[in-house]
């Protein structure tokens, strides 16, 4: 650390005890984009045990998140702010310009994440429905319009009534 940063602490210590705790929340934040985007690249391989590794990484990152949610919720509270007060107890405090840009960061990073995060979902489901249908028909628990053959195991109509079929 240099001196102008020591002497900033010296001179503004719940701007530095902010800056810390900001800036630990973004690494963790990043942390999580990281993950989200290694779960998006096992998810379209399927790689199933990469998935679960991350996935088990990613519980880990949340949890130190929340974690670290109530330790910021903690410092508003004793610095008297409100509960989820950040953005006033930023534009309070003197020499804010590092912490604004701190505290957006977090704020676009996890928006990322949560936008990766539900195109992972919707991959996820829509893979399921896929294999689910599959399922049906293979045991028979196709409705009629997704069935290619009766259950008697005879092809359905709709293959007779196109020209080429007749021929």
């Amino acid at each position: 650390m240099n001196s102008s940063a020591k002497l900033n602490d010296a001179q503004h210590p719940q701007t530095a005890e902010l800056s810390r705790l900001l800036t630990s929340q973004l690494g963790l934040a990043r942390e999580l984009q990281d993950n989200v985007n290694a779960v998006s690249i096992a998810v379209t391989q399927t790689d199933y045990d990469k998935l679960d590794r991350l996935l088990a990484a990613k519980t880990d990152v949340l949890n130190r998140l929340e974690q670290h949610n109530g330790d910021l919720q903690n410092w508003l509270l004793a610095h008297g702010y409100t509960e989820n007060a950040i953005s006033e107890a930023i534009s309070t405090l003197p020499r804010n310009r590092e912490l604004i840009e701190h505290w957006q960061e977090f704020k676009r990073v996890i928006c990322d994440c949560q936008l990766q995060n539900g195109a992972n979902g919707s991959i996820v489901r829509s893979r399921l429905k896929h294999k689910q249908q599959i399922l049906n028909l293979l045991t028979g628990q196709a409705t009629d319009a997704q069935a290619p053959y009766t259950a008697e195991g005879k092809s359905g109509e709709q293959r007779a009534s196109r020209p080429l079929a007749r021929v």
